[in-house]
């Protein structure tokens, strides 16, 4: 049984062969998996999906530091007109972890079910095993980096896209629930 669920963009790397010397893996996706990446985030093409991620044991091999590029080329519908928006996403990220035994691996598992709170001074996501998917990370942060209401530049709804006059007018009639309210105070 593989330490990873089944993804699109996959390049498991051994932790075991790193130290405290910066480890560089540069990746990309091949046409295949962008495809794949298109459907599970409902984009209209991926053209490309590339990073450089900078690797290296932190804090006496206890903890692993990731610094790295994401780059894609992302086309995406447009939430106004429906026309398609090309996105251009360079963004740089850095990702800390606690690499865990596996005696703290089933420990984990236990507190999983209790409720935790986070430091933000020590906001590392704890890693199971020696084996990181490089592939989903530069995915995740592709898919931080995508804009959640594409929309181009000169996309605006036209009045009559915002629904019937007579919809309008009702709106603009409606009486607060207040109105009677005021009118009480008027009259004394």
């Amino acid at each position: 049984m593989s330490q990873f669920p089944e993804t699109e963009f996959s390049r498991p790397v051994s932790l075991s062969g790193l130290g405290s010397t910066e480890t560089i893996q540069e990746i990309a996706a091949e046409a295949e998996e962008r495809d794949s990446l298109v459907q599970r985030f409902e984009l209209l093409s991926l053209d490309y999906l590339e990073g450089v991620l900078k690797l290296k044991k932190v804090r006496a091999g206890r903890g692993l530091h990731v610094n790295g590029t994401v780059r894609a080329g992302v086309v995406q519908q447009c939430v106004v007109s429906l026309e398609p928006v090309e996105v251009k996403i360079e963004e740089e990220f850095s990702l800390d972890f606690d690499l865990l035994s596996p005696d703290e691996q089933e420990v984990t598992q236990e507190l999983l079910e209790e409720e935790v709170t986070v430091d933000p001074e020590e906001d590392r996501e704890p890693l199971n095993g020696q084996m990181l998917d490089l592939g989903e990370l530069l995915t995740q942060q592709m898919a931080i980096a995508l804009p959640s209401f594409p929309r181009k530049p000169e996309a605006e709804l036209e009045r009559s896209q915002w629904g019937s006059e007579a919809v309008e007018e009702e709106f603009s009639e409606k009486v607060s629930p207040f109105s009677k309210l005021k009118e009480l105070k008027k009259n004394r």
